[in-house]
């Protein structure tokens, strides 16, 4: 490579190293080729055909040759005449004419010898001239590469830290901005009076209140330094905050709550909109998230509700309510409840009824979760083709829930035909807007080059907004690419944080990755045994991967009790998943496991009616066929 040339050009030219056999144009082709600097190759068919048949030149040579001609001609005729003069012609002049041959045709060799002797030398000197002058012009092309590349670096730092300076600036801007205008909401809320907000003295349709409530704030359970309500929140409709008694749509409304949380602690329940805390109002569900993101946790908060069903179940009339009235958002919100059992019993047939007629009425996260309902089945009956339908329709609107189920649609191919492209673009669509599962996607995506081409500092930036946001797959993804240092600087003690973090919030992959850094003792205690336990919970979880591991740690006794036939069943769930690295297993690589194991697997081959030949552990062609058409069955 040319590059490689640029300091030293060790490289022999080809009119030196080439056998022979080739023309010097030829050869001197080549050579004009491998010019290091772009510069110096021919630029076009044109020169390169002139370089190649370029006339030799043979002068020097011809006139040599021509030389030794004339001598032996010379000769032979002297041979000639020495046999006998001819008839008729006197002896004396065949030999004066000879004699005057041989001086001027050796006059001439010599006048010719010494002009091609002096060209020769002139040659040498002019190609000695050429040699010092492509030296000096290769070394001059080294140091004007060296100073490209020195003034590139610079370059590239100098836009690097103008990038910084400039985000630097916008996040200041922004923080001003923000701060603008909360003390402008601040000073509206204490320069208008109570009349637009409906309090305590003056009650509106229907009754609500403003409630003070002291939280204590928790942590989420993978950060102990993120501080935790244990809330749903949500956008407020106009439509609800009317109903409400509300005189804005400000505040995050509380759909569900986790009990036991510390929001459920302090009392607040579903219907409860809350407006703000420790005195700085809430705009929306979002202004709610990042406030939360400001606070400590273990410190206690006073948080400002808008209460008015006086419970739960009160909540949910006041939905059917508005539903029967013909809002949308509130025939979504009741089939949720409905779905999740939130102030009534769960009933997925009723739930199913309000999310057609939320579809119906066009509204999109009903559309999309009744597409879903109809995917799973859930009471109403299946029908994917419908499903999908309704998916592209809500997907159509940004509604980024739809955008994420559509993306696995497509990635995986199995109800609807597979086009990776169109799922990056849904996926990264929703994450854009906020969806933090097709955060993870999206940097699953870069990882690997499924579908984009592969980025890993994408994957890495992808992976850690989800993460920061709680996400125990963005969590497992960054211990990923901290543990290839791909995207990030290879890191295994940041690998087994981020792995361990995603394990304590019940992430399958972080565990099958974190048992496989226990079997090698990388970061982690050298434990086969830990490994093993590991794997279980993923494989409990429905990891095919950790099913495949655990089957191979059983049937060796690996960390665990021998148990060929348990080994034999993980395996089957893998296969039944359609595990790709399991298949080329049991069909490429059988003899790496036991007989034991194999005999056990196709005992389950034939209980699940694919396998009739001998339970002998030996897998021949039927057994493979068999392993084959069960993968192909589940799929």
């Amino acid at each position: 490579e040319a590059t490689l040339r640029v300091d030293e050009d060790r490289m022999a030219p080809a009119a030196l190293c080439a056998k022979a056999g080739y023309r010097a144009q030829f050869l001197k082709g080549i050579d004009a080729c491998l010019k290091i600097k772009h510069a110096d190759r021919p630029q076009s068919v044109a020169q390169l055909r002139a370089i190649l048949f370029e006339p030799e030149r043979r002068a020097p040579l011809a006139t040599a040759v021509g030389a030794r001609r004339a001598s032996r001609a010379v000769v032979l005729d002297r041979h000639a005449h020495a046999q006998g003069p001819a008839r008729g012609v006197p002896r004396k002049w065949p030999l004066l004419g000879a004699a005057v041959l041989m001086i001027v045709g050796g006059a001439y060799g010599g006048y010719q010898f010494t002009r091609w002797h002096s060209e020769a030398k002139a040659n040498h000197g002019v190609a000695r001239g050429q040699e010092a002058a492509e030296a000096e012009r290769h070394q001059k092309a080294a140091s004007d590469a060296v100073l490209r590349q020195a003034e590139l670096d610079a370059e590239r730092r100098r836009l690097a830290e103008q990038r910084l300076a400039e985000d630097a600036a916008r996040a200041r801007a922004d923080e001003e901005r923000r701060q603008e205008e909360e003390r402008r909401r601040i000073a509206s809320r204490e320069e208008t009076p109570e009349a637009p907000r409906p309090g305590p003295s003056e009650p509106a349709e229907p009754s609500g209140h403003v409630i003070k409530v002291s939280v204590t704030m928790g942590h989420l359970p993978a950060d102990a330094e993120k501080a935790w309500l244990g809330v749903n929140a949500e956008a407020l409709e106009p439509s609800l905050a009317h109903v409400l008694g509300l005189a804005q749509a400000n505040g995050a409304l509380i759909f569900n709550k986790t009990p036991g949380g510390p929001a459920d602690q302090a009392g607040m329940r579903a219907g409860d909109v809350i407006l703000g805390i420790d005195g700085r109002s809430i705009a929306n569900s979002a202004d709610l998230r990042q406030r939360l993101s400001t606070l400590a946790p273990g410190r206690g908060a006073l948080v400002e509700l808008w209460r008015t069903a006086s419970d739960e179940g009160s909540f949910l009339e006041l939905m059917r309510r508005l539903a029967d009235g013909g809002d949308g958002p509130a025939m979504h919100r009741l089939g949720r409840m409905y779905a999740g059992g939130i102030g009534t019993s769960r009933d997925d047939a009723e739930a199913a009824r309000w999310f057609r007629k939320g579809a119906d009425s066009g509204n999109r996260d009903a559309t999309a979760a009744l597409a879903i309902a109809l995917l799973e089945g859930r009471g109403v009956g299946k029908d994917q083709p419908e499903a999908v339908r309704l998916l592209g329709v809500a997907a159509g609107q940004d509604q980024i829930e739809a955008m994420n189920r559509l993306g696995h649609i497509v990635l995986e191919g199995k109800i609807a035909a597979k086009d990776p492209l169109e799922a990056a673009r849904l996926f990264t669509r929703a994450a854009e807007l906020g969806h933090v599962p097709s955060m993870v996607e999206v940097g699953r995506m870069y990882a690997h080059g499924n579908g984009v081409a592969a980025d890993p500092d994408k994957a890495a930036l992808w992976f850690k907004r989800a993460a920061d946001l709680g996400n125990a797959g963005g969590m497992a993804g960054l211990g990923w690419l901290y543990s290839q240092g791909k995207g990030v600087e290879p890191d295994i003690g940041a690998a087994v944080m981020w792995y361990k973090r995603a394990v304590d919030l019940g992430n399958p992959i972080a565990m099958a990755d974190l048992a496989l850094l226990h079997i090698q003792g990388k970061g982690v205690e050298k434990s086969e045994s830990a490994a093993a336990a590991l794997l279980r919970k993923a494989a409990d979880l429905g990891n095919s991967t950790a099913m495949n591991n655990l089957a191979w740690m059983l049937q060796g006794g690996r960390g665990v009790r021998k148990d060929p036939e348990e080994a034999a069943g993980q395996m089957m769930k893998a296969l039944a998943r359609g595990n790709e690295f399991s298949l080329k297993q049991m069909t490429q690589s059988s003899q790496a496991w036991s007989k034991e194991f194999r005999r056990a697997l196709q005992k389950r081959l034939h209980e699940a009616g694919v396998y009739n030949g001998p339970i002998d552990g030996e897998f021949r062609q039927s057994t493979l066929i068999a392993i084959t058409s069960f993968v192909n069955r589940n799929r």
